[in-house]
């Protein structure tokens, strides 16, 4: 046990010794403090991590029976450590947007282009309709008298007319598949494009344009002001409610293996899991709906590490239980797994929000932060609960 303790403790001060190289390299390049700040704040993911692990090993060596409420307190306060980063990449996509203010803006210029839209489409379809009935009220010309005009015609245009290709010399045949090539590749960028612009709430943002999947958008918004509130609502419910159902998982756990129900350490953890693809969804839409001003910030790749982080996180929840024996020795074992994890996703964050992913000639607005190299001073970087303030980011902290 000691010598893991020690494995453990040798890999925290690994993290925190990359951890220190980002923030010095943050600190010299002084590319754009409200983006830096998130991206420090997300790479100490790690090493804040690592040293929960540590005290919880020692925790675990020094206390009889494992101390299991003391482990899921251990385990609660990194939940929220890693929901805290995630919430700071949302914070860094509205700030590289240009803050509450300009993200709402432009929510709210995709929600008058749909508007629009749908408005001359329902205008097109009433003249089309128009149109037919029209069409259909007019007289019918009087074929008694054209008949036999119209026979005679077509009888000396059938003998002036040229004789028409064959089949096999015809030239049309492979314009219809050109033609019908282009014409789905224009509707699924079409499709793409009014799923950014949508004001609904889909299940998959990507093909919420896609004609037989709009049924499965889940509600409205009417202004940009409610979707960016819904989106903030979820991050910061999710921040406080995966802490707490791990220590209700933790103490239920307890009380029924007193109770001498083994098994109900092996049973699944349904409701973290449908919090946290809600927040993961919060996140793709969040992207998808502001990609066009995201050009620069590098946003696929750190979303990628990011739901690798959350998404390894999950699966050892659920299936450490199945795997590792319980009691002391499993503890032990999961802290042991949770250290390595932890030493590859240092150097994961470190490579994705390191400042040569941040490109400010891309940036959409005009982000004038001071220049003197204050911007990621220690006080700035320590006040943690700046980020849920969007309009003192937006106005106050940053100048934006």
């Amino acid at each position: 046990m000691l010598t893991l303790e020690l494995a453990i403790l040798l890999n925290f001060v690994a993290g925190a010794w990359i951890f220190a190289g980002a923030v010095y390299e943050h600190r010299k390049a002084n590319i754009y403090a409200p983006a830096q700040v998130c991206c420090v704040r997300i790479t100490a993911l790690a090493p804040v991590a690592a040293a929960l692990v540590w005290t919880q090993m020692v925790c675990i060596n020094n206390a009889e029976g494992g101390a299991p409420m003391l482990v899921a307190t251990m385990e609660a306060l990194r939940d929220f450590v890693e929901c805290y980063c995630v919430f700071c990449f949302w914070v860094l996509m509205i700030v590289w947007v240009g803050g509450e203010r300009r993200a709402t803006d432009l929510l709210d210029a995709q929600l008058e282009t749909t508007t629009t839209t749908a408005a001359a489409a329902a205008a097109g379809t009433k003249t089309s309709a128009a149109d037919s009935s029209e069409r259909a009220s007019a007289p019918a010309p009087a074929a008694s008298k054209s008949a036999n005009g119209a026979a005679s015609a077509s009888a000396v245009n059938a003998k002036l007319a040229p004789s028409a290709p064959s089949s096999s010399t015809a030239p049309s045949s492979t314009k219809p598949c050109n033609r019908s090539a282009s014409e789905d590749v224009e509707a699924a960028t079409a499709a793409m494009a009014a799923s950014a612009a949508s004001p609904y709430c889909h299940v998959f943002p990507p093909l919420e344009g896609v004609q037989s999947l709009r049924s499965l958008a889940l509600f409205k918004f009417h202004s940009g002001s409610e979707r960016l509130r819904y989106w903030r609502s979820v991050l910061v419910a999710w921040l406080f409610v995966r802490p707490m159902l791990t220590l209700l998982h933790a103490a239920r756990v307890e009380r029924l293996v007193l109770a001498q129900d083994e098994g109900v350490q092996k049973r699944p953890r349904i409701a973290v899991m449908i919090v946290t693809a809600v927040a993961m969804h919060t996140l793709l839409d969040t992207y998808w709906r502001l990609r066009s001003r995201l050009d620069g910030l590098q946003t696929a790749r750190k979303f990628v590490a990011i739901k690798v982080v959350v998404g390894v996180t999950i699966l050892q929840q659920q299936l450490a239980p199945f795997f590792l024996p319980s009691g002391q020795r499993g503890h032990a074992l999961l802290c042991g797994l949770t250290a390595l994890e932890l030493g590859a996703f240092s150097l994961l964050l470190r490579v994705s929000f390191a400042p040569n992913t941040l490109n400010m000639s891309a940036i959409s607005h005009s982000a004038t932060d001071d220049a003197s190299g204050s911007g990621l001073s220690t006080p700035r970087l320590l006040s943690l609960w700046d980020v849920f303030n969007l309009k003192s980011i937006s106005r106050k902290l940053y100048s934006l």
